[in-house]
């Protein structure tokens, strides 16, 4: 007969066997929120404690974000509640946060930092009431520099953020920095302008640079939604976008993308912004230092961008100054953008394109490198009005393609010359008003051209 008290222990051992390879379940990510109640720059106490608390005894934005790197990631929110007693706000309604160096990137990923949570100081300011400021920076620095995945940037002006003087090659001077990451979005902000809207108060290189990113989101989710930052106030989606870049850069935009190979910059969207123009959208953004070169510029290996329902105008700094940029480095093509999709836009006139005002583009759009570009299509959401180019004649094309590495183009369904209506913009003794100069190609493949 078998011992009950032996089969007791073999039952305990199995058990105990058991209990060793059962892995145990992580815990669940915990949701934080962290509460920026001061315009100072000090950094957190004791960063990864949970708590955001300078050695004052107040939240920072820097030390936000330093607590909020030392979590696993979010969802994780950074939120304001700034008192009018602060040194940093402005009685018209908004408060300013000059960092006195770079703001540390966030590296965690699913952080949104929300500058609509900041309670109104003063009910007749309708623009956003945080500003981030660079000018007491004395090297490059961005404004936020995002390097995870699945961040949201909502409601925030940042504005006055240099490139370092050895910095060629633009990795500082951005309003957002957006790197090695994936879906990210920014909505509601003022990028390189006067916390009203009206001047320009340029980042140095660009409004937003995106660098090996994908899916990011600038603007609007939604197809076909036009510009909504002059109206919407707090619920925009779209963004103001102006004013930044300089002639010594020659790729800096007010939005540039870029890449070191296809797989990681693909499917990002620029989508219901206005880009270089005043927040009404009805004029080139005052300020000599604003627009100095491109609107909107696409480097190499991107892959599926979406330019759509923008206003992209006021670029005529100098004669190469762009609405829509587009230029791999290689001549043969083999880095150029591709798949390109370039609908609904407004390109040299006014918001809505029903006016015959200009805000020209030297060039509304360039391209001098890219496969498979769609410029317009067969629907009417998807027509492009791209008129009132051209600061001299003849360089005042609406549609500029010029190399032997640009292939496959289709130019659809636009109006090219004309406003919304199928109005002429009238002409300046011999020149066409509505683009200074016609569409052109100089290269070895014909685009196909369906209608203007």
């Amino acid at each position: 007969m078998r011992c009950p008290l032996a089969r007791a222990y073999r039952l305990l051992s199995v058990l105990a066997l058991l209990a060793f390879f059962v892995v145990t379940p992580a815990p669940p990510v915990l949701a934080a929120t962290f509460t920026v109640n001061s315009t100072d720059d000090d950094p957190d106490a004791s960063p990864g404690n949970g708590v955001c608390q300078t050695a004052g005894g107040q939240c920072t934005l820097r030390a936000a974000i330093q607590e909020v790197n030392a979590l696993t990631p979010g969802p994780h929110t950074i939120v304001f509640n700034i008192p009018t007693a602060s040194p940093g706000y402005n009685s018209s309604g908004y408060w300013v946060i000059r960092p006195a160096s770079a703001l540390p990137a966030i590296t965690v990923g699913n952080v949104t930092i929300d500058g609509r949570t900041q309670p109104v100081g003063n009910p007749g300011w309708t623009h956003p009431r945080i500003v981030l400021d660079g000018s007491l920076i004395t090297g490059g620095a961005n404004g936020l520099t995002i390097t995870s995945s699945g961040n949201t940037i909502r409601r925030l002006t940042i504005q006055n953020f240099v490139t370092s003087s050895f910095d060629l090659t633009g990795t500082t001077g951005s309003g957002i920095f957006i790197r090695d990451s994936t879906n990210n979005r920014v909505h509601g902000c003022y990028l390189g302008t006067t916390p009203d809207g009206s001047s320009a108060a340029r980042n140095h290189f660009a409004g937003v640079r995106v660098q090996n990113a994908s899916n990011t989101i600038i603007g609007n989710p939604t197809a076909g939604t036009g510009p909504d930052i002059d109206t919407a106030g707090d619920n925009a989606l779209g963004n103001l976008i102006a004013g930044n870049g300089q002639t010594l850069l020659t790729t800096a935009a007010n939005v540039y993308l870029t890449a070191s190979a296809y797989a990681s910059g693909g499917g990002n969207v620029i989508r219901g912004n206005l880009i270089g123009t005043n927040l009404a959208g009805t004029a080139k953004i005052a300020g000599d230092s604003g627009n100095q070169r491109y609107g909107v510029q696409l480097d190499k290996y991107l892959d599926d961008t979406i330019i759509d329902a923008n206003v992209i105008a006021g670029h005529d700094a100098t004669s190469s100054s762009y609405g829509i940029y587009m230029y791999g480095q290689n001549v043969d093509g083999t880095d150029s953008p591709l798949d390109t999709v370039i609908t609904g836009n407004v390109i040299g006139t006014t918001k809505g394109g029903t006016s015959t005002t200009r805000v020209p583009n030297s060039v509304g759009i360039y391209i001098g490198g890219a496969h498979n570009t769609r410029i317009g299509g067969a629907t009417l959401a998807e027509r492009n009005i791209i008129a009132g180019n051209g600061a001299t004649s003849p360089n005042g094309h609406g549609v500029q393609l010029r190399s032997r590495a640009v292939f496959n183009t289709t130019i659809q369904g636009n109006y090219i010359g004309l406003n919304a209506n199928g109005a002429s913009f009238g002409r300046s003794g011999t020149d066409s008003l509505g683009n200074l100069g016609p569409v052109s190609y100089t290269h070895l493949t014909l685009p196909t051209i369906y209608s203007v």
